[in-house]
């Protein structure tokens, strides 16, 4: 899809969400309704997200993204909340990769690094709610101590209720590949807690 038509189908996008936003606040709207403008924000954001790093136009294509997910969190969207929970969590470890190295590091890294390291984890608790997935990132969040306090105990417990909530252990092996933990010990490690009714033999 050429730019030009790009810009055609936003503008379209954008005009069909406000007339919905505006019938939202003046008057209480259908479920159907919800969907339809969920639908639309997920739209505009897939449309965005193609856009990043591509089109001199859309310099901040990434950020009109994240906003357009960041209302679609606003109607409780699953979908949106797992997005924002991820990216979040991508931008809060670049933040301290930055912070770790002396020349990068600052006083504004560091805030922002735990702003968005919260913001991550908000998201993921709420899109755990449905989302087996982010169940399995906050777990990786404890073990890793990524914007938490280590506790591989609490972590591999995440990941354990999630693998039994989809009653997945057939696709083990699969789902450490997908989530990085790919190794041996972690593997045995997370047997042992299932084995062991939680008790972890690391912390």
């Amino acid at each position: 899809m050429c730019l030009w038509m790009k810009k055609l189908k936003e503008k379209r996008l954008i005009k069909k969400i406000k007339s919905l936003v505006m019938q939202r606040k003046l008057n209480q709207v259908s479920d159907k309704q919800l969907q339809e403008e969920l639908k639309l924000y997920h739209e505009l954001a897939t449309l965005y997200g193609k856009l990043v790093g591509k089109h001199k136009a859309y310099p901040y294509a990434l950020e009109m993204q994240v906003s357009a997910y960041r209302n679609a969190a606003t109607l409780e969207d699953p979908v949106a909340y797992f997005w924002l929970g991820q990216e979040f969590l991508k931008h809060a470890k670049a933040c301290e990769e930055w912070q770790n190295n002396e020349v990068l590091a600052s006083e504004l890294n560091q805030q922002q690094k735990d702003f968005y390291y919260s913001q991550s984890y908000r998201y993921l608790e709420l899109a755990s709610v449905t989302n087996t997935e982010a169940l399995r990132v906050m777990g990786l969040c404890h073990i890793h101590g990524w914007g938490v306090a280590v506790d591989r105990q609490k972590g591999f417990s995440l990941i354990v209720d999630s693998i039994n909530r989809d009653n997945s252990w057939d696709k083990l092996p699969e789902i450490f590949s997908k989530i990085g933990l790919n190794k041996p010990e972690f593997l045995s490690e997370l047997i042992r807690y299932r084995t062991t009714g939680g008790t972890s033999s690391t912390n």
